[in-house]
């Protein structure tokens, strides 16, 4: 199932209503047993473990913001939402990212700064063989000329903000 899919059935009311007074984790098959059977038609069987109050896997959860369409050049589930484009009189860009599990994009650069902006999840921030985990709430700047990486850790799924500067 594609976190789209995921996200199409566990931000549905009733689903998100059920599984707070019930708690977690559930599996799709613990909770069609329990929710109508049109909600999951469709579905295929994955586990989906949602744990309502504390840190939720983003690609199952709905997020602040749209999760966007698929990113092409990322091997792997990577959304992109433009929040910001090109022409926006900041001069700015920022988009709306959201990695499957472990997935990263390739080693790049930008003619600017960069500040990323974990949202949900757990990500990874690399330059060269150095990196560390970034968790919801903490802020990355990356100079112009860095060559660097980022996205999802080993195991984990990754929502961030990316914003690029303008010169």
């Amino acid at each position: 199932m594609t976190g789209a899919g995921r996200i199409a059935l566990c931000s549905q009311p009733r689903v998100i209503s059920h599984v707070e007074r019930q708690g977690a984790p559930w599996t799709l098959e613990e909770l069609g047993k329990t929710l109508p059977e049109t909600l999951l038609h469709g579905y295929e069987s994955i586990t989906a473990y949602v744990d309502w109050g504390k840190q939720v896997d983003p690609v199952i959860r709905d997020g602040l913001f749209p999760l966007g369409k698929p990113v092409d050049g990322i091997p792997g589930e990577a959304y992109l939402s433009m929040l910001l484009g090109p022409g926006d009189a900041s001069g700015c860009t920022m988009g709306n990212v959201t990695f499957g599990e472990g997935i990263m994009n390739c080693f790049h650069t930008h003619d600017t700064w960069q500040v990323l902006v974990a949202l949900d999840g757990v990500g990874y921030y690399e330059e060269g063989k150095e990196g560390h985990f970034l968790y919801p709430g903490q802020i990355q700047t990356v100079a112009p000329g860095v060559r660097h990486r980022h996205g999802a850790a080993p195991g984990q799924c990754f929502r961030q903000l990316g914003i690029v500067l303008p010169r």
